[in-house]
């Protein structure tokens, strides 16, 4: 990024004023037009026409946001008036005495600012000091009390040191009346930049209205006046949206580099990004707030990188309300985030939706349609359904059909007592755990085995456990073929219970490789040769498929092909701990579908009695 901040200081000026400026970056517009491939909240100045116009109005989340998108736009001015050097634009001021000039030193400050005709800084302004730069009796009315208290104090004839060179100005005009700033706009012959941070409108409202999490940032809409002003002096006007998470991310890490330091492989950057922005709300402030948590967190930085833990520590004391504030939309995005699955989750969403409704109106006192909180989850190993039988429990306590978002996940041993007898109270503890939460039963059909004779128990006791506990939402899972066989064979009084059905489907091929890339990252390796590996990887899916590939593993399988990867890396002593050769892939492949191979011959042999309990 070619703006990563923009460098604004104080500087002192005459009788204790001081003035409030922003350095212009060196580089062209064509150079600076680049950085809209990430910043694409930015992308919309190039559509902009700024040439002859008198200003430009921005609306931003924050100030920095605004100032941001002020010199990208008067780059654009520039090169849309084609000024030469781009800074090149107004000589001084031909009716300014320098000779009657009070302090020396205000002269030295303005050549080193304005030297030759040209200028590599712009003031900043509120449109209340802009305002009464103009108008020597200026109406009270028009001005905050803070400041008509400092004009008071300070009582001064003189033009202010932005009056004396016609350089574009940068205004904030919040709480500026606009028909006053049009006039005195109108006064002098410069580029304004005008702007208001959505932040200023929303804290004057704070102490009456819930201003929401981050992530709900709303554009502002125009109101009348605001049109009116836009229109009558000839200004453009953009509306800068809510910074892209791929440009947050490029500012994090830029930043700590700029500081000399690495952010780890363990870190989730866009994690933290997003944990910054919920716990900052409508005052979160792109650089500046990214800024600040990498300085504190190399406060507790040891080395040259910074890791997990030290951003851990910022967000400690708020950990628990932001996570009740933000787990419905955190469960959304896990849902999807998972690679594939496209059927899954919209079958998943309409249950979500179906048993939200049945809770709102059963809370309301409205009859509902029976529904039971029961599911089945049919698929191959590596499909995601344990995955997904998570954020499904979550999305319910979120919607609050759930009242516990605790997970439970049981299989055969869990449930099926060793004696006659024993076997209800195991069901009893699991459901005692599980209360208002999520159950889920992996290989659900290995509950029935005709010869122990506990498998009538068994079902007996989740019946009866089911009926008691409508709050409880439990997932039966396992194989597809299996799966089905357990649903005809369970008794009617389950089988009527198992209505939600979804069918988890093998991923594909290039859904394997993503999910294979996936796991390199988020485990902080980088691959040699991104082409190199996807041929491997895609053959290697091949070769499994060619097996009896029922039980190959899916997205499992690639998780076992990185970690073999890694082992092969270690075996050869690399001295970058986080570069996958295409050998260590390759040799991870080999050795997986050599075992696979064994794996299924035995399995072949054993296939007679497969679907005997």
């Amino acid at each position: 990024m070619n703006i990563l901040k923009p460098e604004i200081k104080y500087t002192e000026m005459r009788q204790g004023e001081r003035g409030r400026i922003v350095t212009i970056p060196d580089n062209s517009y064509e150079v600076l037009q680049n950085d809209f491939t990430l910043a694409t909240h930015l992308k919309s100045i190039t559509e902009l026409n700024l040439k002859k116009v008198k200003g430009i109005y921005i609306q931003a989340d924050s100030e920095i946001d605004a100032v941001i998108a002020a010199l990208y736009s008067y780059k654009k001015f520039s090169y849309d008036n084609e000024m030469g050097s781009e800074n090149e634009i107004y000589d001084y001021d031909d009716d300014f005495d320098y000779d009657d000039y009070e302090d020396y030193e205000d002269i030295e400050w303005l050549q080193e600012k304005w030297a030759d005709g040209t200028f590599c800084h712009v003031p900043i302004l509120t449109g209340t000091e802009f305002v009464h730069g103009h108008i020597k009796s200026p109406n009270p009315f028009m001005m905050d009390a803070q400041y008509a208290q400092k004009i008071q104090l300070t009582p001064s004839e003189q033009d202010p040191y932005w009056k004396s060179i016609l350089s574009p100005l940068i205004i904030n005009i919040h709480n500026t009346g606009l028909e006053e700033l049009k006039r005195v706009m109108e006064m002098e012959d410069r580029f304004y930049i005008l702007f208001e941070a959505r932040a200023d409108l929303l804290n004057a409202f704070s102490l009456f209205m819930d201003v929401g999490d981050g992530d709900d940032r709303q554009e502002t809409v125009l109101n009348q006046f605001q049109k009116d002003f836009i229109f009558e002096a000839d200004i453009e006007f953009i509306q800068v949206s809510k910074a892209p998470m791929p440009y947050l991310t490029a500012l994090f890490n830029q930043t700590a580099s700029e500081l000399g330091k690495k952010i780890a492989p363990s870190v989730n950057c866009e994690e933290v990004i997003t944990q910054l922005v919920n716990y900052r709300k409508q005052k979160f402030e792109s650089i500046r707030d990214i800024e600040r948590i990498i300085h504190k967190a190399l406060r507790y930085s040891v080395g040259n990188s910074i890791g997990k833990s030290e951003f851990e520590r910022i967000f400690l004391k708020d950990k628990v309300s932001m996570e009740d504030k933000d787990l419905t939309g955190k469960a959304i995005k896990e849902l999807n985030k998972l690679i594939g699955l496209k059927e899954v989750k919209q079958q998943l969403l309409r249950i979500v939706d179906r048993m939200k409704l049945a809770e709102m109106r059963k809370q309301a006192g409205y009859p509902t349609i029976d529904h039971h909180m029961a599911a089945v989850f049919m698929g191959n190993p590596g499909t995601a359904k344990t995955t997904v039988a998570r954020i499904f429990g979550q999305l319910l306590f979120d919607s609050k059909v759930l009242t516990n978002n605790v997970f439970i996940e049981v299989s055969r041993k869990d449930l099926i007592g060793q004696y006659v007898g024993w076997t209800s109270h195991k069901v009893q503890e699991v459901f005692d755990k599980g209360k208002g939460g999520t159950i889920f039963v992996d290989e659900a059909y290995s509950l029935v085995n005709k010869k122990d004779g506990y498998s009538d128990e068994a079902f007996s006791a989740i019946i009866q456990h089911m009926e008691n506990n409508p709050d409880t939402l439990v997932i039966f899972a396992g194989y597809t073929d299996e799966m089905l066989d357990f649903i005809q064979s369970a008794n009617p009084g389950l089988q009527s219970r198992l209505t939600n059905i979804i069918q988890f489907e093998d991923y594909e091929e290039k859904q394997l490789q993503e999910i294979f890339y996936y796991h390199v990252e988020r485990s902080g390796y980088e691959l040699e040769s991104k082409k190199a590996a996807s041929k491997i990887v895609g053959l290697f899916i091949k070769n499994l498929n060619r097996l009896d590939g029922r039980q190959f593993g899916n997205g499992r399988m690639m998780r076992k092909l990185l970690s073999s990867s890694v082992g092969y890396m270690a075996q050869r002593k690399p001295k970058n701990i986080n570069l996958l050769l295409a050998e260590d892939i390759q040799s991870a492949s080999d050795e997986l579908l050599e075992t696979e191979a064994i794996l299924q011959m035995k399995q072949k042999e054993k296939r007679v009695g497969f679907k005997t309990y």
